[in-house]
């Protein structure tokens, strides 16, 4: 486990190791809001039991998704699949994520060793995000990670947090359904990574589609450095400096990952001429 001041990490080799860290992350629960002494029975505050701070104020109808119940119900249907899987648990301000990857499920086939396949949950305590399943990919060769979100859009489950009550047993049904979709969409993504891995970008091209990615002089200077060595790169080259750099890059804010995340996803599905003309929002 490693901690920062914005996040902890947690690092795991095996389905089974999940099993100790049920019950170790942050919980939350609901509390009255009062105002003048005048209790807002409209609302509720969100209070992260961790931390020991409110995390948000919500309406009534809010439903919490506990951290640990998400991670029991992915633990207990990879148990039921009988599907062995590594990957990483990240805590920051309210929010977990988590990254699975299937360790024994055929790679999808790039230019050197491969992608595997998995999948990322998501849930927070603060309205930043509700609880996610997506499509994910860990390249081999340079250990980056891939969101697909975007990429694999028709692969994913957003479960908000009003309406019936989020028990465990509603989470594990969403949870294998998912990983069943996300096993039968292998396909599609090597479509991707081979279109990418065929799209010749010369450099003066890139040097403008880098420019577009973001505003900070700092981001496009270390995703230009991953490409240097490269004489003739491809988009799949490109989308592979980006992730390395969301990967491994140093004192990078999680709002930044997400917003680099967002610029490789898309770099994955469009064409070169397609990314001279995006659009940069600042991050």
């Amino acid at each position: 486990t490693m901690k920062t001041t914005q996040q902890t990490k947690t690092t795991f080799d095996e389905t089974q190791e999940l099993k100790e860290r049920i019950g170790s992350l942050e919980t939350a629960r609901a509390e009255p809001v009062f105002v003048m002494n005048e209790n807002q029975a409209e609302y509720q505050a969100i209070y992260n039991e961790g931390t020991e701070r409110v995390a948000s104020i919500v309406s009534k109808h809010y439903k919490i998704i506990q951290h640990n119940d998400v991670l029991q119900a992915v633990y207990e249907t990879l148990n039921r699949l009988n599907l062995d899987v590594s990957g990483l648990i990240v805590e920051s301000k309210n929010k977990a994520r988590f990254d699975f990857v299937f360790k024994d499920k055929e790679p999808i086939k790039d230019d050197a060793s491969g992608v595997m396949l998995g999948f990322r949950a998501t849930n927070s305590y603060n309205k930043s995000c509700s609880f996610k399943l997506e499509m994910y990919g860990y390249r081999v060769i340079c250990k980056n990670g891939m969101s697909l979100g975007k990429v694999m859009n028709n692969v994913k489950e957003i479960t908000f947090h009003v309406g019936e009550e989020k028990h465990l047993e509603i989470i594990c049904k969403k949870v294998e359904l998912f990983i069943k979709d996300v096993i039968d969409s292998s396909d599609k993504l090597q479509e991707y990574v081979n279109r990418a891995i065929g799209d010749s970008i010369e450099w003066e091209m890139m040097d403008k589609i880098i420019d577009k990615l973001t505003r900070r002089k700092k981001h496009r200077i270390e995703i230009r450095s991953r490409l240097l060595s490269i004489e003739n790169p491809t988009r799949w080259d490109l989308y592979n400096a980006v992730t390395s750099y969301i990967t491994h890059g140093e004192h990078l804010t999680p709002n930044v990952q997400s917003f680099l995340e967002k610029k490789a996803e898309r770099i994955l599905v469009k064409n070169s001429e397609g990314l001279v003309v995006l659009q940069e929002v600042e991050e």
